[in-house]
């Protein structure tokens, strides 16, 4: 059961992530979500990049990045949850690094 919950709650996580941005944009286009002070908007800009990067990454990345670096599990429980062996989960977790060091330069750019 904790797998189905777990795995209901990441695709609900990710499903609200990819509908936010277009939320937002609609918000204000129509008036509804006023802009804010560049001031109060620092520790909101990093938590839209944070949910920016769960978009772009591949789905099957961002899973075991949610479960390690936000739910804090141990990659057993993760790769009871993915369906999948604990190397197998340090090999995605790897390449989720690997994956946030490639895109720091664009980031960087923009």
């Amino acid at each position: 059961m904790s797998t189905f919950l777990y795995s209901a709650v990441t695709h609900a996580c990710l499903n609200k992530l990819r509908n936010h941005r277009n939320r937002e944009r609609l918000l204000r286009e129509h008036g509804i979500l006023p802009e804010l002070p560049e001031l109060f908007c620092a520790p909101a800009e990093r938590l839209a990049e944070l949910h920016a990067a769960l978009e772009r990454m591949p789905e099957r990345l961002a899973h075991a990045a949610i479960y390690y670096y936000l739910d804090e599990l141990p990659h057993r429980e993760i790769a009871r949850i993915m369906g999948c062996s604990a190397s197998h989960v340090g090999d995605l977790l790897e390449r989720v690094l690997l994956w946030a060091k490639q895109q720091e330069p664009a980031a960087c750019s923009s």
